[in-house]
């Protein structure tokens, strides 16, 4: 007999299907997104403080104008957290996102840089856009 991912024996004993390598696929894929998400932060904070230029097309660009570019891909990673781990990769998502708001606010604050703003501004829309997946995804589940 076979009900929520376990076999119930004749002799009523249950033992789990199949749950070992699912609970790997999880912790990998998972940690695969949360590795991302950390190294695209460490790389947009660099380039973000870069005084540095590169020439593109004739034209110097300063390493700085790139972050822009580059920030949205550890949203993406928060995101796909949510969608593909539903309540783990919600919960490390909001706990990511979360821990960031404070940093994000005191470099405004105390290092007088307001182009930051744009990085409070970011995450308080993730984490706006995980929870409405995440109560969407509930929804649907019943």
């Amino acid at each position: 007999m076979r009900k929520n991912n376990t076999i119930t024996s004749i002799s009523g004993q249950n033992r789990l299907l199949d749950s070992a390598p699912t609970l790997v696929r999880t912790f990998i894929g998972m940690s695969v997104l949360i590795v991302l998400y950390f190294l695209a932060t460490t790389i947009v904070q660099y380039i973000a403080r870069s005084t540095e230029v590169i020439m593109l097309f004739g034209q110097a660009f300063p390493y700085s104008s790139f972050a822009g570019v580059l920030s949205p891909l550890g949203n993406i990673c928060i995101i796909l957290l949510v969608v593909f781990y539903r309540k783990p990769g919600f919960i490390a998502a909001l706990i990511m996102n979360i821990f960031q708001l404070p940093v994000i606010f005191i470099r405004i604050v105390n290092g007088f840089n307001p182009t930051a703003l744009s990085g409070l501004f970011a995450t308080i829309l993730t984490v706006t856009a995980i929870i409405m997946i995440r109560l969407n995804a509930i929804r649907a589940e019943r």
